[in-house]
């Protein structure tokens, strides 16, 4: 077979195999034939069938002895059909018109009935592919509906606090306790001094004493540092765990949401790697409890007098009373209180309200929040568009 021949093959849909009537079933055609069947649907025809036909009984009785020799040599095993269509090219009268024409007919009939079973066979089978497709993308977000759900519970700035805070108070109990003592000490050094000392030298002395509480503050402080920055490496690397599962499972298209969650896991993968330095945290809340507290020293001129006093305003909501035996008597709560009950109750809010704040502005992320948002809306809409479509598949 030639070059241009098997070039043309190529191209081609189905082939006509002309053969001549008195050289069937050669050796040569076996191998070209062998060559063809590979690449496309073969139909037989013989040609010349006016050397040996004369009529209709003849050319019924030809065309079986044709199949049979060919069915007994396999030569009949390359085609797609084993119907023989004997034909004469030469020959124009009314029988040789007559066999040509039922040739084309039926050629045609078997043609577009295989078109047509190949067509619904492919229908069928692409049907069952895309279903299959739909299925395997449905599991897909589900399970990134799934994953972010999960880290939308896990960012919970109060699920945090619940399960965190008592790790908190564990870090931080020791310092706080101390803190309490010294304050309460604090307390009644001041308080002594106010019977017999001038309010000028008074001020001088809580100032000069407060330095002492500062140094029970400075290590409360470098215990909470400790435990925040433990914390806040162990929450960067489950968003890191989180991000990199989405990125692996959300589809390639979402190219600008990708985007988003590469710079997330960009932006703390490099805080990650620079936070191995402890970071040291104020606490701003705690620090202006404790100097609101010291003023309490100084602005009850007489410990046992039961003279009424108002906090700093701007920090301090509750007004007091101070009673006999160290008793602070809390207006607005309408009752009495032990002052070292008072100063535990102050410090331990104010010790919760700095941590919130800085758990806030570690866990609070627009970027994030962005991501979040936009993969809930994506998830939401595919599962149900995909659960439509495979509804109407499978009717």
């Amino acid at each position: 077979m030639d070059e241009k021949s098997l070039e043309a093959l190529e191209n081609a849909d189905l082939v006509f195999w002309i053969a001549d009537y008195n050289q069937l079933g050669k050796k040569t055609e076996f191998e070209k034939l062998e060559l063809i069947k590979e690449k496309v649907p073969l139909y037989l025809i013989v040609n010349k069938g006016d050397v040996h036909v004369s009529g209709s009984v003849a050319y019924k009785n030809t065309a079986a002895e044709i199949c049979s020799g060919m069915k007994e040599n396999k030569f009949i095993n390359f085609f797609q059909s084993e119907e023989i269509f004997l034909i004469s090219s030469k020959v124009t009268d009314q029988f040789w018109d007559g066999i040509f024409q039922q040739f084309l007919a039926r050629i045609s009939e078997l043609i577009l009935n295989a078109d047509l079973k190949i067509s619904l066979d492919l229908i069928d089978s692409q049907s069952k592919l895309l279903q299959k497709s739909l299925e395997t993308e449905l599991v897909l977000y589900q399970q990134l509906q799934q994953r972010i759900n999960l880290f939308s519970v896990q960012n919970n700035i109060d699920n945090i606090t619940s399960k965190e805070q008592t790790e908190l108070e564990k870090s931080v109990k020791q310092p706080l306790y101390e803190l309490r003592e010294s304050l309460h000490k604090h307390y009644k050094k001041c308080a002594n001094m106010n019977t017999d000392k001038i309010f000028s030298a008074n001020m001088f002395a809580t100032e000069y004493l407060i330095e002492e509480l500062y140094k029970d503050f400075s290590a409360l402080q470098n215990a909470y540092s400790l435990y925040f920055n433990q914390w806040v490496q162990g929450y960067r690397l489950s968003v890191l765990n989180a991000f990199g599962g989405l990125f692996g499972l959300l589809p390639e298209h979402h190219h600008s949401l990708r985007d988003s969650i590469d710079k997330i896991i960009a932006y703390y993968g490099l805080e990650q790697e620079l936070g191995v330095a402890t970071k040291q945290y104020y606490l701003p809340a705690t620090d202006r409890t404790i100097k609101v507290l010291d003023q309490l020293g100084i602005r009850f001129s007489n410990y046992k007098s039961g003279i009424t006093a108002a906090a700093h305003k701007s920090n301090w909501k509750l007004d007091f009373q101070v009673l006999t035996d160290g008793i602070l008597k809390v207006n607005e709560a309408s009752k009495n209180m032990p002052f070292s009950r008072y100063v535990q109750l102050t410090v331990d809010d104010s010790i919760v309200e700095d941590y919130l704040a800085n758990l806030n502005d570690i866990v609070t992320n627009s970027l994030i929040n962005y991501v979040v948002n936009d993969i809930n809306t994506i998830c939401t809409q595919a599962v149900r568009q995909i659960s439509e479509s495979l509804v109407i598949l499978e009717e």
